[in-house]
């Protein structure tokens, strides 16, 4: 029917014209819709890839921006953590200054104790030589003889003030220091008491017993045992300088910066117990004593 419309509207075109002009006018159609479609598809394409490409953009610079704020947090807590860590460290190393100050500040209050203590030294040195059963019973008998160790000057303000400054270098010194300062001061107030009690005019044997004395001493000294057996309860005033001498060498070792073992440690609360009984024996006795005159 459109060719029969053709033939109408164009009488003197033969058939053969005809077809051609339509074959020609419809490939034209054809290829200027598959240059259209080309064109809009590329068109479209250009769009989409330059919409995405300014939305990549647009992202790209948005971390960026995040990136370099997370840079500079980074940075900056960093900075932060590195002033902590500056301060504590600032911080740990002048407490540590100021502890090992105090810790040669109490080596020195504990061995001006040890001085101070020194009276009680020569007394101990007395009592070692004395034949104390003999002598107790013939005080008993004789009150004349307790007129003999009236010569026997204790200072008991000194040794208080002694014990007080020991004290207050206890927090600052090793376990085994002050278990040895402990020993030390255990014996020489036990020698103290029995010259107290012989002035008092009364057999101090009647309240005191040496076995403790010899397991304090035992314990300080283990390597005498011995020695302190052969000797009996003299002995702990005979190892004096010994226990003196290893106390100032726990102190050496301390301030060197040498580390207590665990072995040592238990060996200085075993020590410390037997001072515990020493000392209890001592007040007891003379509590005992002074009620017995």
């Amino acid at each position: 029917m459109a060719v029969g419309r053709y033939l109408w509207q164009y009488p003197k075109m033969n058939p053969l014209e005809i077809l051609l002009s339509t074959v020609t006018t419809s490939a034209l159609i054809g290829v200027v819709l598959f240059l259209a479609r080309n064109l809009i598809t590329t068109r479209l394409a250009k769009s989409v890839q330059n919409e995405f490409d300014a939305k990549l953009a647009g992202l790209n610079s948005r971390l960026r921006i995040s990136e370099d704020s997370l840079k500079a947090d980074l940075q900056r807590k960093e900075a932060e953590i590195l002033a902590l860590q500056s301060g504590a460290m600032q911080s740990r190393l002048s407490r540590l200054v100021a502890i090992d100050k105090r810790r040669l500040e109490a080596v020195d209050q504990l061995w001006d104790a040890v001085y101070d203590l020194s009276f009680a030294k020569a007394t101990a040195g007395s009592v070692s030589i004395l034949k104390l059963e003999a002598i107790g019973k013939e005080i008993e008998r004789n009150p004349k003889v307790k007129e003999i160790f009236a010569v026997f000057k204790i200072d008991e303000a000194k040794y208080s003030a002694a014990g007080k400054l020991a004290q207050r270098a206890r927090p600052f010194i090793t376990p085994v220091a002050w278990a040895y300062f402990a020993a030390y001061q255990a014996i020489l107030m036990y020698a103290v008491a029995l010259i107290k009690i012989l002035q008092i005019g009364i057999d101090p044997t009647r309240f005191m017993d040496s076995k403790s004395l010899i397991s304090l001493i035992t314990a300080a000294l283990p390597h005498c045992t011995e020695y302190i057996e052969k000797h009996g309860p003299t002995a702990a005033y005979y190892l004096l300088d010994q226990l003196e001498n290893s106390l100032l060498e726990e102190l050496k070792r301390m301030l060197d910066g040498g580390t207590t073992d665990l072995a040592e440690v238990s060996r200085a609360q075993q020590i410390l117990v037997e001072v515990s009984r020493v000392n209890r024996e001592v007040s007891e006795s003379q509590s005992s004593a002074s009620s017995a005159a």
